[in-house]
């Protein structure tokens, strides 16, 4: 019994379809917005919501490394307890 491709594959037989055109609806007040700011970078709407959409999957990439590393550090049990925190805010503060 051979086993069936995935139905929802993005890739099949080699090739790589790709997203050309998409259509995104926003409501009237958040599209005002996004005119109103765009407008205020000197910058189109369009251009001004590939950055913003650009910005937030980098810092999700970024965040989510940072989350990793937190949880791999709790697994090692590199962590300080609250009482340890405390300390170091003091003393960060009486100096």
């Amino acid at each position: 019994m051979r086993a069936s491709p995935p139905r929802h594959s993005l890739t099949r037989d080699g090739q790589v379809f790709t997203l050309k055109t998409m259509e995104v609806h926003f409501k009237p007040e958040v599209e005002a917005k996004i005119q109103r700011v765009a407008a205020g970078n000197r910058s189109t709407a369009d251009d001004y919501v590939q950055r913003v959409v650009e910005q937030h999957f980098d810092h999700d990439s970024w965040f989510r490394q940072r989350v990793k590393k937190g949880l791999d550090q709790l697994d090692r049990g590199e962590f300080l307890t609250h009482e340890e925190v405390g300390q170091r805010l003091e003393k960060m503060f009486s100096s």
